[in-house]
């Protein structure tokens, strides 16, 4: 089934200007929590997008038309180019826009072809190998943040339990902190 992307974009905007829907606990309602949203994450699979992903990411550009808040996106290797030519050609400037996971292609040109543009890029990869000089992912983040200061962060994309030191996980959400 599809949703359309104005309706979409709603709930981007309800979730950004009112607070976050949940679940209860106690029954099968949903609340709003007092917790906003501060981005609007979006993503793309495969070259070209499927009609559920073009509606994400309409959506995605309406929120921020509507609200100004940020767009990052999750980028299979090598889509970077074709998702910032949708979300600006929608109107998301593109400082505005953070392309995720990049670092997964380490190809230099492809990554100043995609900082040229004006957007941001978050580097994760790091989060999986030692923070040494043969880690692949702050090689390529000196190269582009020498290059592109301030266009470029590392992140840590700790999403399962088993990167948590709480759950007996490592190496722990604090390792790039550390």
């Amino acid at each position: 089934f599809r949703i359309p992307a104005a309706e979409i974009a709603d709930l981007f905007v309800a979730e950004i200007e009112q607070g976050i829907d949940a679940l209860d606990c106690a029954g099968p309602e949903v609340r709003r929590t007092p917790h906003r949203a501060g981005i609007v994450k979006v993503g793309s699979a495969a070259r070209g997008l499927d009609a559920a992903e073009r509606a994400a990411f309409e959506a995605a550009a309406a929120a921020h038309r509507r609200t100004g808040c940020p767009v990052i996106t999750h980028v299979e290797p090598g889509l970077g180019l074709d998702q910032i030519d949708l979300l600006a050609a929608r109107g998301v400037p593109p400082g505005k826009i953070t392309l995720s996971h990049t670092d997964r292609l380490p190809d230099r040109d492809y990554h100043r072809a995609l900082l040229r543009t004006g957007v941001n890029l978050e580097y994760d990869r790091s989060f999986r190998s030692a923070l040494d000089d043969a880690n692949p992912t702050l090689r390529l983040y000196v190269d582009m943040v020498s290059e592109f200061p301030g266009q470029v962060m590392l992140g840590t994309d700790g999403a399962r339990s088993s990167y948590w030191r709480s759950y007996g996980g490592a190496p722990g959400l604090d390792y790039l902190l550390r």
